[in-house]
């Protein structure tokens, strides 16, 4: 044995050996034993917290902070532990130790001990021996602190148009003012709650509100007066004198309509009602509410928005409401969009985009009033009122005072609907500003021939403005009087007034490519290349700017190629870029990230490759070789087939490619698995030019595998679990090439490839997945309390990016690669999951419930609401929204009828909601049933004596029914929906946690014991791996 400081020294030790379960102070790894890579692995592995490294020429040294309690027996190294102040590995007694030289520590081997000094060692930092360059480093957060709310990324057009146009106007009188005022609040006279009411509270009376109803009073007077006006009491009056009588029809007629007033505006509790509870605080308004919130006025033959509404008007449209028994229009109409609302509960964000216009139905109570007018004259009435205010308007325009003329100017119809006859008085506008929020409104009828004077005498006020150069003033007939919207905006950008145009666009919801090239031009990049991102506008918006200008549309295009790369479409990014010459060399570079993703996106690359830079095709010629040679490689042949078949301009590099892989799909298509038809593989063999291979082919028709669909196959495909991994499953999805992406927990996230073997994996903690479109781009959730934490995994650069915590109820499973759906409560919200932190593209934050399920595909996205009280089930008023994507437009907004006692809903993302019946029990067999868009059928249990069903789940026009045994065993049974056939039974052992999910055209069964298998939708391919 080598020497020590002071040598060895030879001591007959009765127990020169440590085992059992002792306090240990440290461990000896000898040099004779493991050299030094196997001494640090080994230290590694018995590290503890507070521990200290020597070195020796004769071994190392590992000293715990404090007294360990380990089994000797489980050491690589030699135990110590303390006798007296030093370390020894073995038991001495007090004669022994008092025979042996001080040291720090006592290495015991058989008859001798080697002492040791920590002075003649040297202190190791085991931090040093690990290699963390392939590691990502994560920012860590204080959750202790208060999170801020996540920034909107498209502004808020300014809610003053006025100071957008700069026109100046008279100001608007102080009593006008005060009936805005009054108009503009809630209809509800008592102050509303700062919180949620629930429905039990809302509908009992408050006491003291029989005090309130001298407006109803008020407002009974004046109709009556109005009627008795319309039918003559203004001539009675003149004559009354004594002598002159109220006709005795008229006067009954007046008293009974004001009778019918009182009792249908009569209404004590003023609550919600059984089964009715209010809207979203903040929102609950009735229509007419809305309007005067808007500010409606008057049209010609169409609504529009105006300043005033009269009093009795207001009262008319409640006590309508409610004796048709509607509930306030909170619950009907379109939410405040991105903000365009304040919630009582929370700040409203700060920039946020204007709602988009929706269609809004008329209302039917205004066609009951006007029925109601003509009936009782009350319309001769009205026709005067209105012809007085038309002959003064006019008569302005003819005097050539235009800035008072274009104040009384009655708007022409728009594109935004009626919502029937308006009873109100024409009033002339405060200002000349033009209106950021386009909301139908009433309208008044005042005939063809009218219509048409008023359209020539704004054309020629437009025209005598734009001589003048008082273009703000000219752009305000052309959108307000006009309504000719698109036609100013080219105005505005014609006097190059780029800023007031966007602004104008933004608030008008024009196109979205009209919004992103006004926006360009006026320099606001943050607000063009935000909602391009959002709308996908980015071409549309490239092709208006290249002609014209070219400088801008080589900027946008090159944010376009960024926005591509994000969602991980690399080719896609190429392509768009490669027109941009100082771009070329950031498109090689995503080529090089599309060949390092492997699978049948790198096989398209090498197409791609071939097109724009042939000469390095060559230094592929190894794996063109291997991907021709492979058997198991055939999916990523026919992508490359595809690929070629698509590009329109040939070239030598593309003919070779073309021959080099031609063989290879040809022995495919024999051996069943290629994708190719006929004619698709006749074009291949064409685009060879090879015309040896072209005669060598047989005379007759070209392989085509026959594939049957899953849809029809009988009987149903038998599978078994296989045999459990190692790692457990948290979720899965697929990817391209035959891989999977798998959730492992707190252990992180992998790829792996078709037999189970890692390829990579990802430091971040991963409890949910959610998948790109094109399957290069991943979120990663994990739950932290109420929060979820969420990190962006870039599968080809292996690049991990911490989006940070977010509050997560429903959320889109698939997205694509950028705008990604979260629900929380009744809010919804759109997150630029691209980089960190996440900021706002787009939200609702006022909907009427609770979104209890949220379904996506690529050009739909379906939002089930429960407008009931938080945490209601059967008691909700259930409603489904359907946006249409990627503009992100309501198309629909569906009732669902009310649930019985024990139904479930279900979404399904192709075909809306369904309807699961209670499970019941007829001749001791279950039976379930359940309803959708195909009608109403059955589950058969003929073959599952002794299970029961204990989940449904749907997704893409398919049915998972899981089963569970007596014995604890579980059976998947899937069906197409609206069958009753099985196509797949898969049965899985007991005393397992095992989850599934639908994804693109697949179905994923994994549970906690690594196993994973994968049955593919469209023909029945199945896999099955054990994750080790």
């Amino acid at each position: 044995m080598p020497q020590g400081k002071a040598g060895v020294v030879s001591c007959a030790v009765r127990q020169p050996s440590l085992c059992g379960h002792l306090d240990l102070a440290g461990v000896w790894f000898p040099a004779d034993w493991f050299d030094l890579s196997a001494r640090r692995h080994r230290i590694l592995a018995d590290w503890r917290p507070g521990s200290r490294v020597f070195s020796f020429p004769q071994g190392d040294l590992l000293c715990f902070g404090r007294a360990q309690e380990l089994d000797c027996a489980t050491l690589a190294g030699w135990p110590l532990v303390m006798c007296g102040r030093t370390l020894s590995s073995a038991r001495l007694s007090p004669a022994e130790a008092a025979s042996l030289p001080p040291a720090d520590a006592w290495i015991v081997s058989g008859a001798q001990v080697l002492p040791l000094d920590l002075g003649d060692a040297a202190e190791q930092d085991p931090g040093t021996w690990l290699a963390t360059a392939d590691y990502a480093l994560l920012e860590t957060y204080d959750c202790r602190a208060a999170l801020p709310e996540s920034e909107v990324e498209i502004a808020r057009a300014g809610a003053d148009v006025r100071a957008v146009l700069g026109v100046k106007a008279p100001p608007a009188d102080a009593q006008r003012e005060s009936l805005l005022s009054l108009l503009r609040a809630p209809a509800s006279v008592e102050p509303e709650p700062s919180h949620r009411v629930p429905p039990a509270q809302a509908s009992q009376p408050v006491a003291g509100r029989g005090l309130r109803r001298w407006p109803l009073a008020i407002g009974a007077a004046t109709v009556g007066a109005l009627v008795w006006y319309g039918l003559g009491g203004a001539d009675a009056l003149q004559g009354w004198g004594g002598t002159g009588l109220l006709d005795l029809g008229a006067l009954l007629t007046a008293l009974a309509l004001v009778a019918l007033m009182m009792v249908l505006g009569w209404n004590p509790s003023r609550g919600a009602g059984p089964g009715r509870h209010p809207a979203a605080p903040g929102t609950a308004k009735s229509d007419v509410a809305r309007s005067a919130q808007a500010g409606p006025t008057v049209r010609t033959g169409s609504p529009e928005e105006g300043r005033f509404i009269s009093q009795w008007h207001h009262w008319l449209a409640r006590a309508a409401m409610f004796a048709r028994g509607a509930r306030p229009s909170g619950h009907r109409q379109a939410p405040e969009v991105a903000g365009a609302g304040k919630s009582r509960q929370a700040a409203p964000p700060v920039g946020t985009l204007p709602p988009r216009g929706g269609w809004r139905a008329p209302q039917q109570w205004r066609h009951w009033l006007a029925r109601a007018a003509m009936f009782t004259q009350v319309s001769r009435l009205l026709g005067r009122r209105n012809a007085a205010y038309l002959r003064h308007m006019v008569a302005l325009f003819e005097a050539g005072q235009l800035d008072e003329a274009l104040r009384h100017a009655i708007p022409l119809g728009g594109e935004q609907g009626s919502l029937g006859e308006s009873f109100a008085a024409l009033r002339a506008r405060q200002d000349l500003s033009m209106r950021q929020r386009l909301m139908p409104g009433p309208s008044v009828r005042l005939g063809d021939g009218v219509d048409d004077y008023l359209r020539q005498l704004y054309r020629n006020s437009f025209e005598k403005l734009d001589r003048a150069g008082r273009v703000d003033e000219a752009a305000f007939v052309l959108a307000e009087l006009l309504e000719s919207r698109q036609e100013a905006l080219d105005y505005l950008e014609k006097h190059e007034r780029y800023q007031q145009a966007a602004e104008l666009a933004l608030a008008w919801d024009r196109p979205a490519a009209v919004i992103v090239r006004l926006h360009c031009l006026a320099g606001d990049w943050r607000v063009a290349v935000a909602v391009a991102r959002r709308d996908r506008a980015f071409a549309d918006a490239v092709l208006m700017l290249e002609k014209r200008w070219p400088d801008p549309a080589r900027r946008l295009r090159l944010e376009w190629a960024q926005a591509l790369a994000a969602q991980g479409d690399w080719l896609g990014a190429v392509e768009v870029a490669w027109q941009v010459p100082e771009a070329r060399d950031e498109a090689a570079l995503w080529l090089e990230h599309a060949h390092a993703a492997g699978g049948e996106l790198a096989a398209r690359g090498l197409v791609q490759r071939a097109q724009l830079l042939p000469e390095t095709l060559p230094q592929y010629a190894v794996h063109l070789q291997t991907l021709r040679d492979a058997r198991d490689r055939h999916a990523e042949r026919a992508a490359l087939a595809q690929a070629l078949l698509g590009v329109r301009k040939r070239g030598p590099a593309l003919a070779s490619l073309a021959r080099l892989v031609t063989g290879a799909i040809l022995a495919d298509q024999a051996h069943g698995v290629g994708t190719l038809n006929r004619k698709a593989l006749q074009n291949l063999v064409h685009q060879t030019g090879d015309r040896l291979l072209q005669a060598d082919l047989p005379n007759g028709p070209l392989p085509v595998p026959d594939r049957p669909a899953l849809r029809a196959r009988t009987p149903a495909l038998l599978l078994d679990a296989p045999a459990a991994g190692v790692r457990p499953i948290c979720d899965a999805v697929t990817l391209h090439g035959g891989r999977y992406l798998l959730a492992l927990g707190e252990a992180g996230a992998a790829v792996v490839d078709g037999r189970g073997a890692l390829v990579s994996r990802f430091a971040v903690p991963a409890e949910r997945l959610v998948i790109a479109d094109s399957r290069q781009v991943a979120l990663a959730l994990a739950r932290r309390g109420d929060l979820w934490r969420v990190s962006r995994i870039e599968l080809p650069t292996r690049r991990v990016i911490d989006l940070g915590m977010l509050p997560v109820g429903q959320c889109a499973m698939q997205f694509d690669g950028i705008a990604w759906t979260v629900a929380h409560g009744s809010r919804v919200r759109v997150f630029d999951a691209s980089r960190a932190p996440c900021s706002v593209l787009w939200q609702v934050d006022t909907l009427p419930g609770e979104v209890r399920a949220l379904s996506r595909t690529q050009h739909t996205e379906q939002w089930l609401i429960a407008s009931g009280a938080v945490g209601a089930t059967s008691a909700a008023d259930w409603q489904l929204w359907r946006y249409t994507l990627p503009a992100r437009r309501l198309i629909s907004r569906d009732e669902v009828s009310a649930l019985r006692d024990g139904e479930t809903l279900l979404l399904d993302a192709v075909n809306g909601p369904m309807r699961l019946s209670p499970l019941t029990s007829e001749n001791d067999s279950p039976s379930l049933s359940y309803a959708c868009a195909v009608g109403r059928h059955a589950f058969g249990f003929q073959e599952d004596a002794g299970a029961r069903p204990i989940g449904v789940r749907a997704g893409a026009g398919w049915l998972r029914l899981l089963m569970l045994s007596d014995q604890g065993g579980r059976t998947f049974r899937i069906q197409t929906l609206g069958s009753v056939a099985d196509r797949v039974r898969l049965r899985w052992p007991a005393a397992e946690a095992v989850h599934d999910r639908f994804d693109e055209g697949a179905w994923l069964a994994f549970d906690s014991a690594g196993r994973l298998v994968h049955v593919d939708l469209a023909d029945g391919e199945v896999r099955m791996l054990s994750i080790q």
